[in-house]
């Protein structure tokens, strides 16, 4: 319904600009994230299996954002 709104309002590449903008803004969160959790977990259990949960994590989060 939202997005139905927004589309009467404003023109289509404006809306287009808004969508980048928030891509952009989630990846850049993600990489802070990631930094942060990169400097505070000892480097014998920065594993494999901890990085691979965590891309599981962020694509999940991704795929559910751009539902």
């Amino acid at each position: 319904m939202e997005n139905k709104i927004y589309s009467t309002l404003l023109p289509e590449k404006m809306i287009d600009d808004l969508r980048e903008l928030a891509y952009l803004t989630r990846r850049k969160q993600a990489e802070y994230v990631r930094r942060a959790l990169e400097a505070y977990i000892p480097h014998e259990l920065s594993t494999a299996r901890i990085q691979a949960g965590v891309k599981k994590r962020m694509a999940e989060r991704e795929a559910e954002t751009n539902r």
